[in-house]
């Protein structure tokens, strides 16, 4: 009887072993949790509320997790299903209320009938987040009663270095119905943000109102002719790139924008 016991017992202890050796999740947030396979032991992991910090982050990216610390470089991951469906993941690390990017991948920790999980492998400690963008197909709607439009856009680029060089920027065939009583102005330009500073550069402007601009216009806006605009993707700094249109009012009010946002992530040289 006896050894069977200690034979039990040996069995116990060993899938301990094999339990305590495989990656485990930090804390489970909702359904998901945050993973740190191959951690070292010494590692602390704490998941802190990053609610208030994330109105600091890009507009354009959607929060997917809670904030993981962890006390020493590691891989750190996170379980995501919708990158699988046109959503490209982006972990970012949070200094001071600035976000900051990190090398993010997409990798099948449990083989590649598993779920998909967005992993980044952080060079400091600190405090990081999973965001992610929507980069797939979208639904075209009818413009049917829609008041300010653009029917096209001109963007010419070149290969450059590692980004490119944009030489033309044109909103084509900008309308406006009359329906803006207090429009007096269409303005156009390029909002350019880097690490959560942003602005709406106004390149050109068009005197409007309701009496002599009733109807659709046509009217091409030019954004940008020239040859020295250097756009980049970078792996450390959160930037935005998007040219658009709008109408303002006669104290300058926004009523209405475009943004054109094919390089809505790329950063300005």
């Amino acid at each position: 009887m006896k050894q069977i016991l200690f034979a039990l017992l040996a069995i116990v202890l060993a899938f301990s072993a094999v339990m305590a050796a495989s990656p485990q999740p930090a804390l489970a947030v909702g359904s998901d949790a945050w993973l740190t396979p191959g951690a070292d032991p010494a590692l602390t992991v704490k998941i802190v509320n990053v609610d208030d910090a994330v109105k600091s982050a890009p507009k354009w990216l959607q929060q997917f997790s809670e904030g993981i610390n962890i006390s020493k470089p590691t891989q750190i991951c996170y379980p995501f299903r919708l990158g699988q469906y046109h959503w490209v993941p982006q972990i970012l690390q949070l200094t001071e209320g600035v976000w900051t990017k990190t090398t993010t991948t997409q990798e099948y920790l449990s083989g590649s009938d598993g779920i998909p999980s967005a992993c980044a492998a952080p060079s400091s400690a600190g405090t990081f987040a999973l965001f992610a963008y929507y980069n797939g197909p979208i639904e075209k709607k009818s413009l049917a009663g829609k008041l300010f439009t653009v029917s096209s856009w001109t963007v010419t680029v070149e290969p450059y270095a590692s980004g490119y060089d944009v030489s033309l920027i044109v909103a084509n065939k900008v309308n406006w119905k009359g329906y803006y009583p207090t429009a007096t102005k269409l303005s156009w330009g390029i909002r350019m943000c880097w690490d959560g500073s942003c602005k709406n550069h106004i390149e050109g402007t068009k005197a409007i109102n309701s009496i002599s601009d009733p109807y659709a216009q046509n009217f091409d806006a030019t954004i940008f002719t020239d040859s020295n605009l250097y756009i980049f993707l970078s792996e450390k700094s959160v930037c935005e790139f998007k040219p658009f249109v709008e109408l303002q009012d006669a104290s300058d009010n926004v009523l209405d924008i475009i943004y054109y946002e094919d390089y809505a992530d790329y950063c300005v040289s």
